[in-house]
């Protein structure tokens, strides 16, 4: 089987099912090896977002299965939703998806990302943080040299009468229904692109333009500094809209 790796327990999953006994073992290695990390997570073909063969999904937060679901519960649940047995078993298949997203944990609902998107699409009210694929500075040193961090890429949100998938490479927010099975539907169509027949409705922003990137942790590697681990790429500022801005420059005038 060789050493312990995620890389190659990609590359068993690339060999499955002969490979099947091995990738027991190694997922079985791997949580020995290193027991904060949650997971690995493989999607069959019998199962969510199924492909030819097995994949791994890259999980982003250092949170286990039962705590990740019961969070994204009660952060639906503050939305307004309200859950029935089928939203749950549609949450449990969105949580599979392949950015490798997790529930928002409490303490981060108040984050400058969160107020930006609030902002950004102030005509929506009440969004309220589900699921996002980010990795948290307080996460950052936990992570094995391997095993990287996580990159903004989709975040879901709510409110009482929608979920919304905040596409952050366009800084746009898309309409993803109004049950978890609508979401799960869209995600599997990839109703996300440009491409898609029935592309999700992109909702309109105010018009103002800022550096997202400084409330979006994102993390670079420091080996090419001769330094182990992982650095922000952005600093990271709080958000403050132009509006209070100008308010802030009057009052200090």
């Amino acid at each position: 089987m060789g050493e312990p790796s995620w890389c190659r327990l990609d590359d068993l999953l690339k060999q499955y099912p002969s490979s099947e006994r091995e990738v027991e073992a190694m997922v079985k290695a791997l949580r020995t090896l290193c027991p904060q990390i949650p997971g690995p997570f493989i999607n069959y073909p019998d199962g969510p977002f199924p492909a030819k063969r097995p994949y791994r999904v890259h999980r982003t937060h250092l949170i286990h299965d039962e705590l990740n679901f019961q969070t994204a519960v009660e952060n639906i649940t503050k939305s307004g939703h309200s859950l029935n047995s089928t939203d749950v078993k549609y949450l449990r298949d969105v949580l599979c998806f392949f950015t490798g997203w997790s529930a928002t944990s409490l303490k981060h609902h108040n984050d400058a990302w969160v107020k930006y998107i609030q902002h950004r699409f102030l005509q929506i009210k009440n969004l309220f943080p589900i699921l996002d694929d980010m990795t948290w500075p307080e996460e950052i040193s936990s992570l094995p040299s391997e095993y990287g961090p996580g990159v903004p890429f989709f975040i879901l949100f709510a409110n009482k009468d929608y979920f919304f998938i905040y596409y952050y490479e366009f800084d746009e927010l898309l309409r993803a229904g109004s049950t978890l099975e609508e979401v799960y539907q869209g995600l599997d169509q990839s109703k996300w692109s440009s491409m898609a027949n029935e592309r999700w409705l992109s909702e309109p922003d105010n018009g103002e333009e800022y550096e997202t990137g400084n409330y979006f942790p994102e993390w670079k590697s420091l080996t090419a500094e001769g330094k182990s681990g992982w650095g922000l790429i952005y600093p990271q500022q709080d958000f403050i809209p132009y509006s209070d801005e100008h308010e802030i420059c009057i009052s200090n005038n």
